[in-house]
């Protein structure tokens, strides 16, 4: 007989052990739409996470519009890497969930006293052995996986929308600031003006000094009023920094002025759009599924798996019997788990009971908030805009014509200068509440819009929004 060679064996066992990781994933089942996974799906289609964002600044020749800053927002808010990245993550579990375990090699050496057979004395063997579970449970895990990787997606968009929102507010806190500033010399040039022809009165006699010094005192509250605008602006400006990826103390240009822009949402129109699109609601209803088939997999802990092996074994060429041939033996073997431990399967299924229990409460606890938030804001929209709409059109320039008659009539010395600076005042805090106003209009615009889950980009491409 000739001599044994172990690379026989392991000729015999590699060929095995590819079938029964084939026959592994017969037991899949065909892949459903939403269940596929590539890995391309999580690497190319991302958005420009990947590249080395400076934290010098903008980059030169880059805009200082809105829109400007929500793309640099978008490509550079490490928040909103963060969340790409997990959602990333969550799809590469999904190949791991529908996947076998690793097969057992085992290898009994010739060592000790082995089995002597009529054929010949055993060298040692070697076997692998794969667990193969209950066909589905492989499938029902992977759509476990595949609705936590939905939930992650929508948990990053809903990341984007927050971060869209912060920069469209931090924007319009910021042009407030900008426009409070600037009305505010304006009326500080207006008020120098008003010290002079009380200057002027007050030399020839016609008006007390008192008329002077209020003038004054006026001038140096318009000081103090500056100050602190511009501190409200340094923060705006360094909150936009933020978000951008960028050193708080980034300098940012003044925002330009804005026309008042009008909106129609109907609150049911609202409800609708938020329940298709809204991330925290999507995010939600994919807990939901998870829970119903995290369910379905806990039932069948109660069915067995299936365990294949292979084993071969060597024989040596000297036997007890005068007929020994001295070939080796192989053989294939089946088992199978006994699930019999019915007090851990019967609390894995009541866990997977509460679960799903849980999240339909928890997603009309969404449903519901959302509505309110949706309701609220809707009513802070219409009241700003009213608001806006009162001040630049009705309130402003009667304030103004106040205050142009009350200059004509002080010349001529039918009024009080304590008269004309109320108009004076009353026409800068109408003007200054006009800016604030359309401020938290835009603001609240940007809140709706995250709210009913609109896509994210220019104030003129939201929901609701007319030219």
């Amino acid at each position: 007989m000739t001599e044994k060679r172990p690379l026989r064996v392991l000729a015999v066992l590699v060929p095995a052990s590819i079938v029964l990781a084939g026959c592994g994933a017969g037991l899949l089942g065909p892949v459903t739409a939403g269940e596929e996974f590539r890995t391309q799906d999580y690497v190319e289609t991302a958005p420009a996470v990947h590249a080395d964002a400076s934290r010098a600044g903008l980059p030169p020749g880059a805009g200082s519009t809105l829109a400007d800053y929500l793309d640099a927002a978008l490509e550079r808010n490490p928040r909103l890497r963060a969340a790409r990245r997990k959602a990333e993550a969550a799809g590469y579990r999904i190949a791991q969930a529908r996947s076998l375990d690793d097969p057992i090699l085992s290898v009994v050496p010739p060592t000790g006293d082995l089995t002597q057979t009529a054929a010949g004395q055993m060298d040692g063997s070697v076997g692998i052995s794969q667990k193969i579970p209950f066909p589905s449970k492989l499938a029902v895990r992977g759509r476990v996986a595949g609705h936590e990787r939905a939930e992650a997606e929508e948990r990053y968009r809903g990341v984007m929308f927050e971060v869209v929102a912060e920069v469209r507010r931090a924007y319009f806190t910021l042009y407030f600031a900008d426009r409070a500033i600037k009305t505010t010399r304006e009326s500080q040039r207006l008020l120098r003006s008003l010290r002079e022809i009380a200057s002027k009165k007050y030399e020839a006699g016609l008006v007390p000094q008192q008329d002077v010094l209020r003038a004054l005192v006026e001038l140096t509250n318009l000081e103090n009023e500056l100050v602190r605008l511009g501190a409200l602006r340094d923060i705006a400006e360094a909150r936009l920094a933020r978000l951008m990826a960028l050193p708080v103390d980034t300098a940012l240009p003044v925002t330009e002025p804005i026309e008042m822009r009008t909106v129609s949402p109907a609150l049911r129109e609202m409800l609708a759009g938020a329940e298709g699109a809204n991330p925290e609601i999507a995010a939600a209803k994919a807990r939901l599924e998870k829970a119903r088939e995290g369910l379905e997999l806990a039932k069948l802990d109660y069915v067995p798996d299936f365990i294949f092996g292979y084993t071969y074994t060597g024989i040596s060429d000297s036997g007890l019997s005068m007929a020994h041939t001295g070939e080796d033996n192989w053989n294939f073997s089946l088992g199978f788990t006994v699930p019999i431990w019915f007090g851990r399967m019967e609390a894995h299924n009541n866990e997977a009971m509460s679960e799903l229990a849980a999240s339909r409460e928890g997603l009309a606890a969404v449903r519901d908030d959302t509505a309110f938030r949706i309701e609220s804001t809707l009513a802070s929209v219409y009241s700003q805009q009213r608001l806006t709409e009162l001040f630049g059109k009705v309130v402003i320039p009667q304030a103004t014509q106040t205050l142009d008659a009350t200059v004509v009539a002080y010349r001529a010395g039918s009024v009080e200068f304590l008269t004309l600076i109320e108009n004076w005042r009353r026409l800068l805090d109408f003007e200054i509440a006009h800016q604030k106003s359309l401020s938290e209009y835009e603001q609240a615009l940007a809140e709706l819009d995250r709210l009913i889950g609109s896509e994210p980009g220019l104030p003129s491409r939201q929901v609701g929004v007319r030219s």
